[in-house]
C-alpha cells in the first residue's frame, strides 16, 4: 500500500537517504518537482534499493536528482524513524517538539553509513537517513528537482515555522534537530558555522 501512496516500486525499501550538502555556511535545498508534495522544499533524497548500501544509495540519488557527485564529510548520519512523510500532514512537523530522543512521535538516533540498516518493523514507518557531504561536481536542475538553491538552514527553519514556505515534514524535523544540537559529534564544525549559536527556541520565538 505505501508503495502506491509514495509512487515507489518493488525495489524500494522503507529507508530514505538524504544529502545535507554543505557550501560555506549554507545547505543546498531543492524544490520538489514530483509527487508526493510537488513544490515543497526538501534536500536531495530518495529510497534505498534492495541489496544497496547507504552510501551507494545516497550517491545514486544525488546523481539522479541533481546530476552531481558528492563526497561524505562524516561516516555518521542522523536518522529519523517513524511514520512516512506521505502519512503526515504539514502541521505535524511544525508542532513536533524535540525531547530526549524523540521529535513528535518520531525518534532520532545516529547510525554509521558503512553499516547495513534494516527496515523499521511497522509498514507505515520509514528510516530517514541524513548524511553530511559536499559536492565534487556542479549540480543541475532536473524534472524531480527543478529548482536548486543554497540558504542558511536557520533561515529556512524560521520561514517554515512562520508558514511562509512549504517543506517536506521530515526535512523540517531534521532542521529542528540540527538547531537543537541533535546531530553526530563529528558534524560540530560545520553546524557551528551554519547556526552561529542560534537555537531552535530562538527560531520559535521569531516565528510567533
Amino acid at each position: 500500500m505505501w508503495r502506491l501512496r509514495d509512487f515507489q516500486d518493488e525495489e524500494d525499501l522503507r529507508i530514505v537517504v538524504g544529502a545535507l550538502i554543505v557550501s560555506n555556511d549554507d545547505l543546498l535545498f531543492i524544490v520538489r518537482g514530483e509527487e508526493p508534495r510537488c513544490g515543497y522544499i526538501s534536500v536531495p533524497e530518495g529510497h534505498v534499493r534492495r541489496d544497496e548500501g547507504l552510501i551507494d544509495a545516497l550517491s545514486r540519488e544525488v546523481a539522479e536528482e541533481i546530476r552531481a557527485r558528492i563526497k561524505l564529510l562524516s561516516s555518521k548520519a542522523l536518522v529519523i524513524t517513524g511514520r512516512a512523510n506521505a502519512l503526515l500532514d504539514d502541521m505535524y512537523a511544525v508542532k513536533a517538539r524535540v525531547e530526549d530522543n524523540s521529535i513528535g512521535m518520531h525518534r532520532f538516533w545516529i547510525c554509521d553509513m558503512m553499516t547495513p540498516l534494516d527496515e523499521p518493523p511497522s509498514e507505515s514507518d520509514k528510516h530517514y537517513v541524513y548524511a553530511l557531504c559536499k559536492l565534487v561536481s556542479e549540480p543541475q536542475p532536473t524534472r524531480s528537482a527543478p529548482r536548486l538553491f543554497y540558504e542558511q538552514p536557520y533561515k529556512i527553519l524560521r520561514d517554515a515555522l512562520k508558514l511562509k514556505i512549504k517543506m517536506q515534514p521530515t526535512t523540517l524535523m531534521m532542521l529542528k534537530l540540527l538547531a537543537a544540537g541533535k546531530y553526530p559529534s563529528s558534524w560540530i564544525l560545520w553546524m557551528s558555522r551554519m547556526f552561529k549559536g542560534r537555537t531552535l527556541d530562538g527560531a520559535r520565538e521569531k516565528s510567533i
